[in-house]
């Protein structure tokens, strides 16, 4: 199997190259050049929480969150994204983030 894990790096490092340089928008994916598509679909990812504060614990390791606390602030990046949470917390009190995904499946 060593094999197939030294095509997915490839494949891997050619879609890095590809899309660092991208302005990606819906279909963006299955136009790249050198790629031929072989799938292309959107998966449903809910993330649930059990509360905002897990929600936020979760993320506040993120990439993005990191670069947003460097800017602004921990205690003001806390106050936002607890605000952001409201209109996804269900009347039990956890939280749902409906994510949809776009999975394109190719080669080179």
């Amino acid at each position: 199997m060593v094999g197939g894990f030294d095509a997915s790096a490839a494949m891997l490092r050619v879609a890095r190259d590809r899309l660092h340089e991208a302005d990606l928008r819906q279909g963006d994916l299955e136009d790249l050049p050198g790629l031929t598509v072989a799938r292309a679909l959107e998966v449903d990812a809910p993330f649930t929480y059990p509360d905002v504060a897990t929600a936020q614990r979760a993320n506040l390791a993120a990439g993005p969150t990191r670069l947003a606390i460097e800017h602004a602030g921990l205690d003001a990046v806390r106050d936002a994204f607890s605000r952001a949470m409201q209109p996804f917390v269900q009347r039990d009190g956890s939280v749902r983030l409906d994510n949809v995904f776009r999975v394109v499946v190719a080669h080179a």
